[in-house]
C-alpha cells in the first residue's frame, strides 16, 4: 500500500496515492500522516496543493479522500487534481463534480487514461462550467465524437485557460462546435493531438483560431494536407497571440510549406513551428522556406525531425542549408539515425556526424 504526503518548505504540498485498491486503511493512513505533520509543526490545518492518484482502483473511496482535501483547504490557492490510469466511475465523477462546484479554490483537473466515456459527460460539463476550473486535461479516454461535441459546445464563456483533448475523437460536429466556441473562450493553450481529425475538421478549428486568444496550438497526428489545410493555417497565423504551432505528422508537403511560409512572414508573434514527421517535406522545401523568411519573421525555432531525407548524402546542400539557418537566426532541429544538429545565433553544436562537423567547423572558422 502506498499513500504519502509531500512537503515543501515545511508545508504540506501534495497527497500521492498509488495503491492497487484504495481501502479504509489508505484513508486512515492519509489522515494519520496529515495529523502527524500538523502536530509536528504546531498547525491546526494545512493547504494541500495537489492530489495525485496513480494506477489505482478507487473502490468508492473518492468522497473520503476529497473530504480530507476539503478539511485541509484553509487559504486561497491552486489545487491540482491528477488521475492517471485510474478507473473513474460515473458515481466518482458526480462526487468530484460536486466537490469542485462547492470549492472556491482555482483548480487544474487532469484525468489521463481513466476509461471515461460519454456517461461521464454530464459531470464533466458541470465541472467545466464552474468558474474555478481553469485547466482541463482529458487525454486518452473513451469518449465518442458525439460526447466530444457535447463538451465543445459548452466551452464558450467558461474560465478554461488550457484544454487538452489529446487522443479523443473530434468528429465534424465536435470540430464545428469547438470552432464556434473558441472566439468566446479564454483558452490560450489547446491540445488536439491524435484526435482522428481530417482536413475539414482541422481547417474549421484553424480558421477559428484567428479570432481567439490561443497562444499555443497542437494539431499533431491529424490530417492537414497540402491545399485547404495550409490556407487555413495562414488564417490562424493572423492571430496576434499565436506563439507556438505544432503540426507534426499531419501529411504536410513541400507545397504546404510554401503556402504556410507567406503566413509566417506576415506573423509577428509566431516563435515555434513543429513540422516534424512529415515525410513528404524535403530539405529543399525547408531551404526554400528559410530563404523566404530570412530577416522577415519572428520565428526562432523550427522542429523538422523525421522529414524526408537524412543528413548523409546532402553534400553541399548541407552547407547551403546551414548558411540559411544562421542568416535567419533560427534554431533548427533535424533528427535522423540518432543525429541531432542545433545551429543558432551562438552556433552551438551537439552530436554531429564527423563529415558534417568538419563542414560546419570550416564554415564557422571562415
Amino acid at each position: 500500500m502506498t499513500a504519502s504526503v509531500h512537503m515543501f518548505n515545511d508545508q504540506l504540498h501534495a497527497i500521492h496515492i498509488c495503491d492497487r485498491y484504495v481501502t479504509s486503511a489508505t484513508v486512515e493512513k492519509l489522515q494519520t500522516l496529515i495529523s502527524g505533520h500538523c502536530a509536528r509543526y504546531g498547525l491546526t490545518t494545512e493547504m494541500i496543493e495537489r492530489l495525485n492518484v496513480d494506477r489505482t482502483y478507487l473502490n468508492g473511496r473518492l468522497r473520503e479522500i476529497l473530504d480530507i482535501i476539503r478539511s485541509a483547504q484553509t487559504r486561497p490557492g491552486i489545487l491540482e487534481i491528477c488521475f492517471y490510469q485510474v478507473t473513474v466511475s460515473c458515481e466518482d465523477m458526480k462526487v468530484l463534480a460536486k466537490f469542485i462546484c462547492d470549492t472556491a479554490t482555482t483548480m487544474n483537473i487532469k484525468m489521463t487514461s481513466c476509461e471515461l466515456n460519454d456517461d461521464a459527460m454530464d459531470s464533466i460539463i458541470k465541472m467545466v462550467r464552474t468558474p474555478s476550473v481553469v485547466d482541463l486535461d482529458l487525454t486518452d479516454n473513451m469518449f465518442t465524437g458525439g460526447g466530444m461535441a457535447r463538451l465543445t459546445s459548452v466551452l464558450g464563456g467558461t474560465s478554461l485557460i488550457e484544454l487538452n483533448l489529446n487522443k479523443n475523437p473530434i468528429s465534424r460536429l465536435a470540430a464545428e462546435a469547438l470552432a464556434k466556441a473558441l472566439p468566446h473562450t479564454n483558452i490560450i493553450k489547446l491540445h488536439l493531438s491524435q484526435c482522428r481529425m481530417g482536413i475539414q475538421e482541422t481547417s474549421a478549428i484553424l480558421k477559428a483560431v484567428k479570432h481567439s486568444k490561443i497562444k499555443r496550438l497542437n494539431l499533431s497526428r491529424n490530417t492537414i494536407g497540402s491545399c485547404r489545410g495550409p490556407h487555413a493555417i495562414n488564417e490562424a497565423l493572423e492571430n496576434r497571440n499565436l506563439q507556438m504551432l505544432s503540426m507534426a505528422c499531419t501529411d504536410l508537403t513541400n507545397r504546404s510549406l510554401e503556402i504556410i511560409t507567406s503566413g509566417i512572414v506576415k506573423s509577428r508573434t509566431i516563435r515555434t513551428l513543429d513540422i516534424s514527421v512529415n515525410s513528404r517535406i524535403t530539405v529543399h522545401g525547408i531551404n526554400r522556406m528559410l530563404k523566404s523568411i530570412e530577416y522577415h519573421s519572428s520565428l526562432s525555432y523550427v522542429q523538422a525531425a523525421g522529414c524526408s531525407g537524412t543528413w548523409f548524402g546532402f553534400g553541399m546542400q548541407i552547407y547551403d542549408l546551414v548558411c540559411q539557418w544562421m542568416k535567419a537566426r533560427l534554431i533548427i532541429t533535424m533528427l535522423s539515425a540518432r543525429v541531432v544538429a542545433r545551429i543558432g545565433c551562438k552556433s552551438s553544436l551537439s552530436v554531429l556526424p564527423t563529415e558534417l562537423f568538419r563542414v560546419l567547423k570550416t564554415m564557422l572558422v571562415k
